[in-house]
């Protein structure tokens, strides 16, 4: 091949490659995190009521069953607890039915679920236990996911490290 036949044929691969990866490229379906918008600041409401009692949970028992926290449409803040079936603990996919119930009806403004995890991050070392928020608010199309991670001193005081935050598919909110 001659340097010119080269040089179109390196220029030719070079448009199909970035061709390909713009066909092939997803669009995030969510938008950036923006603490500011209104939706935020209902949940943050939900959070900063509910985490007081999670830390308490924690300190002295160490754990705590799934609950949700939910802003109503007069926009009173409630808790929700789901009635174990034969005395064992529920599932959160059971919260979530529940849930979803009232909030497809128009109930809710805003659900939390809280519950305990491990850490979903390959680089947390030691004690990987979060805790868990699933939110969801009612003007948006798609939930946040955020995770609280934390240890216990010697003091057996809660200590919670830097938040994470994420986005996921509704599930309440949805039909």
């Amino acid at each position: 091949m001659s340097r010119p036949t080269k040089i179109i044929y390196v220029f030719l691969m070079l448009l199909f490659v970035m061709w390909h990866q713009q066909c092939t490229a997803q669009e995030n379906p969510y938008p950036p995190y923006d603490p500011d918008v209104p939706e935020m600041t209902d949940i943050q409401r939900v959070i900063d009521a509910s985490m007081d009692d999670v830390e308490d949970s924690l300190r002295i028992r160490g754990s705590f069953q799934p609950f949700a926290t939910v802003i109503l449409q007069n926009d009173s803040i409630a808790d929700i607890h789901v009635a174990p079936k034969n005395g064992e603990t529920y599932s959160i996919a059971e919260l979530e039915d529940q849930l979803s119930v009232n909030a497809l009806n128009g109930t809710y403004k805003v659900v939390c679920i809280f519950y305990l995890d491990a850490s979903d991050d390959p680089a947390a070392t030691g004690n990987s236990k979060v805790v868990k928020i699933h939110a969801e608010h009612t003007n948006d199309d798609f939930a946040y996911r955020f995770e609280f991670p934390y240890t216990r001193n010697a003091k057996h005081q809660i200590v919670f490290g830097e938040t994470a935050v994420d986005f996921e598919p509704q599930i309440m909110f949805k039909l």
